[in-house]
């Protein structure tokens, strides 16, 4: 699971001091569709909870011959474990596939500290798998 783009286990798990404001939570498992929501933390609501039951129908295409495992998005970086940002929304850490990526264009902006941000643009097309290098510099 990814909170804000950071690892922060895998479920069940209870994540624990996170600051007030909005943080995006995704969870991803091989198979299935990539899950994502939005939650705003206050003083007034410091805390919440949900259950997450994920739509296994990417899996049973895969499983009746679908062509699913070149689809996605993969994003490398060198260095490694920079921060992504896939049209604005954090999600994870290089290196990274995501499967569920919607075909289209799409933003991809890369930042490890101590490096230049590092920002294109990728096309997704149906039953491809789109990649993106990026070589940070300081």
């Amino acid at each position: 699971m990814l909170v804000d783009g950071m690892v922060r286990g895998e479920t069940p798990v209870a994540v624990r001091d996170l600051e007030f404001g909005t943080h995006t939570i995704v969870i991803e498992a091989p198979g299935y569709p990539r899950w994502q929501q939005t939650v705003t933390l206050s003083a007034e609501r410091p805390a919440q909870s949900f259950e997450v039951a994920l739509d296994n129908a990417g899996a049973a295409a895969g499983a009746a011959g679908a062509p699913s495992a070149g689809v996605g998005l993969q994003i490398d970086s060198r260095p490694a474990g920079a921060q992504v940002w896939v049209d604005g929304v954090p999600a994870g850490v290089t290196p990274l596939l995501l499967p569920s990526v919607g075909v289209g264009n799409h933003s991809v902006r890369i930042e490890l500290a101590g490096y230049q941000p590092w920002t294109t643009s990728v096309a997704v097309v149906t039953g491809e798998r789109a990649r993106v290098a990026a070589s940070l510099e300081r």
